[in-house]
């Protein structure tokens, strides 16, 4: 029976995350604004699921606080919107969740539109540290003012601090993990500044020199058709096969290498997505044993999750006995709440049937995954010095695997705090509500996971065991103080 069910969620979640393309539409205006009215029935279409269906809501947030949220960005909806000014009070009001599978999306015409448009922007990419912006490089290094590493004190009058915190208001994350927040920033800045405060035809900018002194120099914004095409080199299509496709996207996904200076074997687990196959994950440790390796690193900070049962298989070769991995997984409903404005809820509607089973707490309960126990692989276990490499993008199902190993006596977690919650999060199965008048997605989560019931709820993410981040220092000389303290801890135990 149980088969038959891994069987059924396996073509269930193969279904679910595969999306459904759209076509180009000329006539569409990025411009175009909503009047208050649709704005407002498309927030509440929102708040009623929301408040009716998501598994979380109140999980770190009281109701009444929830309550005063969605009725202050209701008030702000007095005039007329475009599509990015409504994503944001969305955004900004949804965040207070304080759930970080709980986002949103523009509507699949304006995506489309931001893809086919290569607009004008800040040109900087800058690293977010607390209330520090630190430039990491831009794209025309030759007309830059900044060196790698530089502190940028402001930007157009704002100080750094003001910025993080107001661009960090549009980002959920899990509890108060304010790190998976930074991360996000760092990835996408000048994105997520574009998105607020629109593109300026100059950015004043004050700094710290090399000579430690505060100084101010004017920058233009970078457009990539007039920038980029001064010096871009015509390069021939190359029509990659889908099984060249296919390969690089694996080896995006999963890596295995000996660094034999070391002694440490070194996996670079970036996803638990379709790509990674359990023979490669098998693989690697075949190596491991053959060569008797006693140390090895797993890299996990750019793990931002997908399908729970990789990660699962990935501990079947680390954890030291039988194991559970999630004490509860529970929903509030059997089916979707106005599932009309739900993506694909046929299939979401017939997974809640299918294994959403009503316990005595009055909830939904996920039998296949609560309190179950699993069994090691006897064969090519691990049982030696485990380093697991941790930031701000361990997120959803590597925050779970990375929680299941934390406090294991041969393993040691190295970063910083992951993204996604220690003691849990929500999400399995994560349908898009589409909003009937913007067409904004907003992203549901169905169930609510909790890790261990032994965990502190207090809204982090999973603390490192020895923390160590990026300073001004390491930026600057380009170096990963994480993998180097891990090869520091290895040289101890050769």
């Amino acid at each position: 029976m149980r088969k038959q069910q891994l069987n059924i969620l396996y073509c269930l979640l193969i279904i679910l995350l595969t999306s459904c393309g759209v076509g180009r539409n000329a006539s569409f205006s990025p411009e175009r604004k909503f009047a208050p009215e649709k704005l407002q029935k498309d927030f509440n279409v929102l708040r009623n699921i929301y408040e009716k269906s998501h598994p979380g809501i109140y999980w770190y947030t009281p109701k009444d606080s929830m309550d005063h949220y969605f009725n202050e960005g209701y008030a702000a909806l007095k005039d007329s919107m475009t599509e990015p000014q409504f994503k944001t009070i969305l955004s900004q009001t949804i965040q207070h969740l304080e759930c970080g599978h709980s986002s949103t999306k523009f509507s699949k015409k304006y995506e489309t539109y931001l893809f086919d448009t290569r607009r004008a922007q800040l040109p900087m990419q800058l690293k977010v540290m607390n209330d520090s912006l630190i430039h990491l490089f831009d794209p025309n290094p030759a007309d830059s003012f900044f060196y790698r590493g530089a502190v940028i004190k402001s930007i157009n009058g704002i100080s750094a601090k003001k910025l993080i915190d107001t661009l960090s208001s549009t980002i959920s994350t899990d509890g108060i993990s304010m790190n998976f927040k930074y991360q996000q920033l760092t990835n996408s800045f000048a994105y997520y500044h574009r998105s607020l405060f629109g593109v300026s035809k100059e950015y004043i900018i004050t700094y710290i020199n090399k000579y430690g002194s505060e100084a101010t120099c004017v920058i233009k914004p970078y457009d990539p058709f007039k920038d980029s095409n001064r010096t871009r080199e015509i390069i021939p299509l190359i029509q990659k096969t889908k099984r060249e496709i296919r390969k690089e996207k694996q080896q995006q996904t999963f890596s295995f290498f000996i660094d034999s200076t070391n002694g440490l074997g070194v996996l670079n687990v970036n996803n638990f997505s379709s790509h990674l196959r359990k023979r490669f994950i098998k693989r690697a440790f075949k190596k491991v044993d053959h060569l008797h390796l006693k140390n090895i690193v797993l890299d996990m900070r750019l793990n931002g999750g997908g399908l729970i049962n990789k990660s699962i298989y990935l501990a079947k070769f680390l954890k030291d006995a039988s194991f559970g991995f999630m004490d509860s997984v529970v929903t509030p409903k059997k089916k979707l709440t106005t599932p009309r404005y739900v993506k694909q809820r046929f299939l979401y509607n017939l997974g809640l049937w299918w294994f959403a089973k009503k316990g005595k707490d009055g909830n939904y309960h996920f039998r296949y995954y609560e309190n179950r126990v699993y069994p090691l692989k006897s064969k090519y276990h691990f049982g030696g010095n485990i380093y697991v490499v941790t930031g701000g993008n361990t997120f959803s199902a590597a925050s779970l695997f990375v929680s299941s190993l934390k406090g294991q006596s041969n393993v040691t977690v190295v970063g910083e705090e992951t993204g996604g919650g220690y003691y849990g999060n929500n999400g399995v199965f994560i349908p898009d509500i589409v909003l009937p008048n913007t067409f904004i997605r907003v992203r549901l989560p169905l169930f609510r996971i909790v890790n261990n019931t032994s965990h502190v709820k207090d809204g982090h993410g999973v603390k490192p065991d020895i923390e160590v981040a990026p300073t001004v220092q390491s930026i600057m000389r380009n170096i990963d103080p994480k993998i180097e303290k891990v090869r520091e801890l290895a040289k101890q135990h050769q």
